[in-house]
């Protein structure tokens, strides 16, 4: 084989190579990019996951102390009738 042939032949092996080295740099680019971000969302939805436990857990502790007052409120009412009704029968009683 003549030398400028075979010279050519090295020159465009050596450029395939350097652009298929080029192009596998470029998809491990691309993919540790896109592991990035992945990681980054999964990050982002954990960190929403656990704010929103925290905000369920609060409201289940509003939502038991509303029940607990509410339950009072019921209680004194019944009280506050039963009272009620005791002053309204001695009113009665005092008036025969």
């Amino acid at each position: 084989m003549h030398p400028c042939v075979m010279l050519q032949l090295r020159e465009s092996s050596t450029s395939s190579l350097h652009k298929s080295l080029s192009q596998e740099e470029n998809l491990k680019d691309q993919f540790n990019h896109t592991l990035s971000t992945y990681e980054e969302a999964l990050k982002n939805r954990e960190n929403i996951v656990s704010i929103t436990q925290q905000q369920n857990d609060e409201l289940a502790t509003q939502l038991q102390q509303a029940l607990t007052d509410r339950a009072n409120m019921e209680l004194e009412l019944q009280h506050t009738i039963e009272a009620s009704r005791a002053a309204n029968d001695k009113v009665q009683n005092n008036q025969t």
